[in-house]
């Protein structure tokens, strides 16, 4: 009893703290601001209740224009919340999705894309999805589907009646513009009416429609002004009609706005919750310090009053949040919380490396490199350590990392080691026991080159009530390495689980070999011998909480049948078709296990074959061993879940193939490219330009040939605007994603054009896929262009010169700078989605447009990037060999 009430006493604590800083003006960086309630860059959120779970759906963002993946979060309390991934959409876009649960009981998803609507269909909230009306690409809502409405950002509204309606639109600001809205036919497949809102109703109507209704009264609120800045804010109008209106717009508009200090700073694009008698609305606003783009938004929450007329107040946007809806589901105290750290590096005083430790999800700890960085905490006395939490940046993305821990700082020893991991995720938990005082991270890399190891929390508990819902194994055939696994200094043949959550591998004992069975990879496990896990199973796995096993097993139906039920069973209906349709034939079967807690179904192929009490064991934790049994087994694909999954979604894993993921790629620093026209004599005229170091090869001409000159002391390679080269060699892979990268040159460039363009490292057209470096006169992209919807890249007041100039870009994962002459002119943060380059075009862009027409002295090409002493030290030399 005693255990229970201290439990309880540390709930209480947990809401009374929260409930204390919701009272009070909080900072932007305040430990435990309570906004953002996401660590993590999404927008466009839907929020829903389904049950006892909360779920938000939103747009992936911080990536170059919402490009995915699919994913929801999910919590049980509203503070405590985890990433899941979704299977679809599998589109580029994935804009702005809303889930619906239907009269059938079935889920419904509408996402978009520029400029149409799809609807999908599941079983469950977070799918598998299946496009509602036919293949991936069926479109449900067309753009101008309604005259004068561009059609984007669906969203589904039920009526007491039971009438579906679905609203829709974007730059609905225009003339006779506005917002479309639809009655839903009964089968969800297509429209009985339709019609626009127009902005006449709606004043300054742009995109993102979301409708509740209260007391009788039609409540449409919408966002106006640019997402991109600092004019997004959200507004709404009423009806007493009906959902489609007539509606008057309200005269305390805007309700939500940039606020004074621009801390919350372009709030829109909202959905609104209702919890009993109280209303939120959850919206996304820009990250701190905001991002050049404008797109790399947070969710954040506050409170939504109404009055007694029926208006709705101006929303009191702060950084407290909302706080708890329900009972903590990690009642455990963060012992990081505050604590002292200490860290390799860090990104200067915006990301500082205690804003780690101050479970706040608007602050980062920013490393300077992409490189190998720590951070160390000092807990200040020894705890015992059963859970580590760490929120990365990008939760889509998987990061390889080792956590350590010391008594006294000198000796550590490993608590998680994750240096080959596979597996995205936010929390990403690591499991343990270790009594220590002190924890360091270590991140080792990425799973994109170039992508900086940054930290929204460390979060450290001396237990868990209940785990964030997570796959803890996955046993593939590809995960097969011969390793040292433990202290003996002993070969192995191991299996890593390097894309489940408990880090470690799983030893052979006997000998397991790889095989394949019918086109699938297989591990073969002989009779009487074994794997076993390094790893330890957390208890509460074991102790009356949900979890899932599957795995794809070979042989006859009955051979399949005796490992895992009794063949004379009469606990299911199903087994006796089973056996009725049993042969001797052997193949591959699907087998799952999945419980609530309580009970524990059995599936074979989908077909329910037991039903039983879960399984229970007094012991603190385990290890995992799967056995051969008296006959052997054949098995591919073992995984395991800490939550139940659905059936559907058991059969959308069966359909999953073994495939080994994308490794990381190692990268050493090198020139890539180095032209120099000293190599030639003036006069000479050429089609062939030789790379002097780093990857081997040269330009060969596309179009006409090009002159060396001696233009003021400098010999130069003189381009017309009609030459055109391109590289016989193709760029490193390790050059690609958000690859750090340096250019250097002396330019020669009497007259500017709006764009000329001298070297295209990547011929790509996708947003953030190219970087263009080049001497012009636009503002957004003249000296480097990445294709992205928004760019600061260019110089205002660029001007054609006589006299030689040394331009200079550096871009180390999160800054791009401009040095002209050995001076920092302007720079920017931003992320770059670099696809492999297959060659590298001089004189113009790859798709030919942009000449330049100018002197070019030389020019280099960094896979790394050069520090302003390497600038000035190039620039100072260059020049005095002139002068």
């Amino acid at each position: 009893m005693r255990i229970k009430h201290l439990l309880l006493l540390t709930l209480l604590v947990c809401l009374n703290v929260q409930a204390k800083t919701k009272g009070q003006q909080t900072a932007w960086n305040s430990p435990q601001a309570g906004n953002p309630i996401i660590p993590g860059y999404f927008a466009d959120p839907t929020v829903r209740k389904f049950g006892d779970t909360y779920y938000i759906y939103a747009t992936t963002d911080g990536n170059g224009g919402g490009l995915g993946p699919s994913q929801v979060w999910v919590s049980k309390d509203f503070v405590n919340w985890t990433i899941m991934p979704m299977n679809w959409p599998t589109t580029y876009h994935i804009w702005a999705p809303d889930v619906m649960k239907g009269k059938d009981g079935k889920f419904y998803i509408y996402y978009c894309e520029p400029c149409k609507v799809y609807t999908g269909v599941s079983e469950t909230p977070r799918g598998p999805w299946k496009n509602y009306l036919g293949n991936d690409t069926t479109v449900f809502v067309p753009d101008r589907f309604v005259k004068n409405v561009i059609t984007l950002d669906g969203q589904s509204f039920v009526d007491d009646d039971g009438s579906t309606y679905l609203y829709w639109g974007t730059w609905g600001i225009y003339k006779d513009f506005g917002c479309g809205v639809g009655k839903l036919t009964p089968d969800l497949k297509g429209f009985s009416d339709k019609r626009i809102i127009p902005n006449t109703q709606v004043t300054d109507f742009f995109e993102a429609p979301f409708m509740i209704k209260k007391d009788g009264i039609y409540y449409f609120t919408y966002s106006s002004g640019h997402c991109e800045d600092h004019t997004y804010r959200v507004q709404y109008a009423t009806s007493k009609t009906g959902p489609m209106g007539p509606f008057v717009y309200a005269k305390n508009n805007p309700i939500l706005a940039t606020n004074a200090d621009s801390t919350i700073h372009g709030p829109g694009h909202h959905s609104i919750l209702q919890e009993g008698d109280n209303y939120y609305i959850v919206y996304h606003r820009h990250n701190i310090p905001c991002s050049t783009r404008g797109m790399h938004r947070q969710i954040a929450v506050d409170k939504l009053i109404f009055t007694k007329d029926g208006q709705i107040e101006k929303v009191a946007a702060g950084h407290s949040g909302i706080g708890y809806l329900q009972p903590s589901t990690n009642p455990f105290p963060n012992v990081a919380l505050g604590k002292k750290v200490k860290a390799s590096s860090y990104y200067g005083e915006s990301f500082k490396p205690e804003y780690a430790v101050d479970d706040n999800n608007a602050t980062l700890w920013r490393p300077r490199t992409s490189g190998k960085e720590w951070i160390e905490i000092d807990l200040e006395r020894e705890y015992d350590i059963r859970r580590i939490w760490t929120q990365f940046e990008y939760p889509t993305s998987y990061y390889q990392y080792m956590i350590e821990t010391s008594v006294d700082g000198k000796q550590w020893s490993i608590f998680s080691d994750k240096r080959n991991n596979k597996l995205a995720g936010s929390p990403m938990t690591d499991f343990g026991e270790a009594r220590a005082r002190y924890v360091r991270l270590t991140v080792t890399g990425s799973e994109k080159t170039g992508m900086i190891g940054a930290i929204w929390n460390i979060k450290i508990f001396e237990g868990s009530k209940m785990d964030p819902p997570q796959k803890l194994v996955q046993v593939t055939p590809s995960s097969f390495v011969k390793k040292v696994c433990d202290k003996t200094n002993k070969e192995y043949n191991c299996w890593e689980n390097n894309n489940g959550m408990l880090a470690g591998s799983f030893i052979a004992n006997g000998n397991i070999s790889m095989i394949e069975k019918e086109s699938r990879g297989a591990i073969h496990i002989p009779a009487n011998a074994w794997l076993e896990s390094m790893f330890t199973m957390p208890q509460s796995f074991y102790t009356s909480q949900p979890y899932t096993v599957s795995y794809h097993v070979y042989g006859t139906m009955k051979e399949v049948l005796n490992k895992i039920v009794s063949w004379d069973s009469k606990q299911s209906k199903s087994l006796a078709s089973l056996k009725n349709k049993e042969t001797k034939a052997s193949a591959w079967h699907y087998v799952s296990l999945t419980s609530d807690g309580k009970k524990e179904s059995v599936y074979m192929d989908n077909v329910l074959v037991s039903l039983g009490k879960a399984a229970k064991t007094s012991k603190k934790c385990q290890k995992l061993v799967i056995e051969g049994g008296e006959n052997g087994v054949i098995i591919s694909d073992l995984r395991i879940y800490n939550w139940q999954l659905a059936v559907p979604e058991i059969m959308f894993d069966a359909s999953l193939q073994d495939e080994a993921p994308v490794k990381p790629v190692s990268i050493n620093k090198e020139m890539l490219v180095d032209i120099n026209a000293d190599n030639y004599m003036p006069g000479v005229s050429l089609r062939q330009i030789e790379n002097r170091q780093g990857t081997k090869g040269g330009f060969r001409s596309l179009a006409s040939p090009i002159s060396v000159e001696r233009k003021n002391n400098r010999l130069a390679f003189a381009f017309n605007g009609a030459q055109e080269f391109q590289s016989s060699f193709q760029l490193p892979e390790s050059f690609s994603d958000n690859s750090p990268y340096s250019i250097t040159a002396w330019v020669l460039n009497p007259e500017v054009e709006v764009n000329e363009c001298i070297i295209d490292l990547i011929p790509a057209q996708g947003e953030l896929e190219k970087i263009a470096f080049g001497w012009g006169a636009e503002p957004r992209n003249g000296v480097i262009c990445h294709n992205g919807w928004f760019e600061d890249s260019g110089i205002p007041e660029l001007k054609g010169s006589g006299e030689w100039k040394h331009i200079a870009i550096t871009y180390d994962g999160y800054m791009e700078k401009i040095f002209i002459d050995g001076k920092l002119v302007k720079q920017k943060d931003i992320v770059l989605r670099l696809p492999r380059s297959p060659y590298v075009t001089l004189g113009r862009t790859a798709e030919h447009e942009w000449p330049f027409a100018g002197w070019l002295h030389s020019l280099k090409v960094y896979n790394y990037t050069l520090n302003e002493t390497d600038i000035t030290t190039e620039f100072t030399s260059d020049k005095r060999k002139v002068d």
